[in-house]
């Protein structure tokens, strides 16, 4: 018995553990609001202040992907008609509702993962606030880039765990509600169309492809016309082809499969790096599914981290608040190396999570090492994926 571990155990179950996470969370949180208003009120403004100014652009007949912001607007139209709400709030408002909503969604993913990995256990909403403390503080420097730029990651990967939760129910017009505006909020989820695929759900494939055109075409042109087209023709051409189908030397050393073909194969095409870097990734994760058992929720939660991870492994833009992707695996890793009844679990379960951190601190100096904390990690759930029997379930103690 590890005793480090079960004082760890006692510490998040207990009382004192929920008032000292609470403590920290709030310390913390207050330090990056106040920092948000900072660069919320920059000259410049934030990727935020961008979102809400194609916004107001669009429902002003003007092209949203050329409002003149430093920081450019490359998401589908889709997400012009859902922040058109706080497009009618006064700005500091609406920066405090966007904040809140990141960090309630960062909390509600957690508690999602954490309920469908093992739902007996994780029932009671106290128990996520002292458990995600250490993958909070983990990746603490890309949860600030996140919340400080007003980035929408957290509300994409939310809705990520909302379709994996109800995929697994077999909820299916939920699962691809959620599936498909993820996917119309940025096109990456488009990733667990794979998942589907082999998992043979067709009915919910359809209905998501069906309510993701309706949502990134219907909507838009319903509400804009002929010019809706016209506008994505432009972010066609400006983004979508410049950075995935345009052969170009890389100067830049990211995080991804795809910018390091390109690094140190420069003559290669970035679509054929962007392929090549898909089936590197997708390939192992989709015979894993091939051979467990497709209602084994611990191991599906296990192979959801996985698909967030690819995404990374995959884009040809390493950003650092892309890398909010990684939270599910490192929340999950945690837990396997709480809960799990073999110690070798916790040692390695440790020794990654020491690794995530210290390529993520080291990342701020040069950029191209968190590919470690993404390899790492990607490595670590697809080993305990592997090595896990019949004996040894991803189960958690009762």
């Amino acid at each position: 018995m590890n005793i480090f571990r079960e004082r760890l155990l006692k510490f998040f179950f207990s009382r004192r553990g929920l008032i000292l996470s609470l403590f920290l969370y709030s310390l913390v949180l207050l330090i990056f609001f106040v920092q948000m208003f900072g660069k919320a009120y920059r000259k410049e403004g934030w990727d935020f202040s961008s979102y809400l100014l194609s916004s107001k652009a669009f429902f002003s007949s003007v092209n949203p992907y050329t409002t003149g912001s430093i920081y450019p607007f490359i998401y589908p139209l889709f997400v012009c008609i859902i922040l058109f709400p706080l497009t009618t709030l006064p700005y500091w408002f609406a920066c405090v509702v966007w904040f809140i909503l990141s960090v309630l969604a960062i909390y509600y993913l957690a508690f999602l993962i954490l309920r469908t990995f093992n739902h007996s256990l994780f029932l009671k909403y106290k128990h996520v606030a002292t458990l995600i403390l250490i993958p909070f503080f983990t990746m603490i420097d890309v949860i600030q880039n996140n919340l400080l730029n007003g980035q929408i990651n957290t509300i994409v990967l939310l809705l990520c765990a909302l379709f994996f939760k109800y995929c697994l129910e077999s909820k299916k017009i939920l699962s691809s509600l959620f599936l498909s505006g993820a996917i119309s909020i940025k096109l990456t989820p488009m990733i667990f169309l794979i998942y589907l695929i082999i998992r043979k759900e067709f009915l919910l494939l359809g209905l998501t492809l069906l309510f993701s055109i309706f949502f990134l075409f219907g909507m838009p042109y319903a509400l804009a016309q002929e010019k809706s087209i016209e506008w994505y023709s432009y972010y066609l051409q400006s983004f979508l082809i410049h950075h995935i189908a345009i052969q170009k030397s890389s100067t830049e050393f990211g995080f991804s499969i795809t910018s390091i073909l390109n690094y140190f194969f420069p003559s290669i095409p970035k679509l054929l790096a962007f392929l090549i870097a898909g089936l590197i990734s997708i390939l192992p994760i989709a015979w894993l599914q091939f051979i467990i058992q497709r209602n084994d929720a611990a191991k599906q939660t296990l192979i959801f981290s996985l698909y967030m991870i690819s995404t990374l492994l995959i884009s040809p833009i390493s950003e650092t608040h892309h890398l909010i992707n990684l939270f599910p695996a490192v929340l999950l890793t945690t837990i396997i190396l709480l809960f799990q009844y073999n110690n070798k679990n916790f040692q390695v379960g440790v020794f990654i999570l020491l690794i995530v951190f210290i390529s993520l601190f080291i990342r701020k100096f040069y950029f191209g090492i968190s590919i470690v904390a993404v390899l790492a990690l990607y490595g670590f759930i697809l080993w305990r994926i592997i090595s896990s029997d019949e004996v040894d379930k991803l189960l958690l103690q009762q």
